[in-house]
């Protein structure tokens, strides 16, 4: 039901999708342990100044709703089995590893092996290359 909510946000156009995206994260604590959750994202909708109307409209539409499984086929064909997940490299990196400090350490790691697997070998051949890139001919 929240991805729901949040794809008819979308369908107002992509800065109502992350608005509302917004919204649901911040206040999640909130409406996962209310009854009355629908009135919840209502007020949501209310706040971000979606056409309400509408967007109800559209979060039980079908439309929205097939969006939504092909977002879950594709996930799954993946191995993503959370949200959020996030991969650095092809890497899963686990839930609890996604913070600032930790994930800045993993970024910093794969810049540095990758730019260690793209030098080029310090050797005699590439020496010779760079000495004759140097000389200047100057035979007719």
């Amino acid at each position: 039901d929240a991805a729901t909510v949040v794809e008819a946000a979308g369908m107002q156009g992509v800065p109502k999708f992350w608005a509302m995206l917004d919204q649901m994260m911040s206040g999640q604590q909130t409406w996962a342990n209310s009854g009355n959750y629908r009135e919840i994202w209502r007020g949501y909708a209310e706040k971000i100044g979606l056409d309400v109307p509408k967007w109800e409209s559209d979060a039980a539409g079908l439309g929205t709703k097939g969006r939504i499984d092909l977002d879950i086929q594709r996930a799954r064909a993946l191995g993503v089995s959370s949200t959020p997940s996030v991969y650095i490299n092809n890497k899963l990196i686990p839930f609890a590893d996604v913070n600032v400090s930790t994930m800045k350490q993993l970024i910093d790691s794969e810049i540095e092996a990758t730019t260690k697997a793209s030098a080029p070998a310090n050797s005699a051949a590439g020496t010779n290359a760079a000495a004759a890139n140097q000389t200047v001919n100057t035979s007719k």
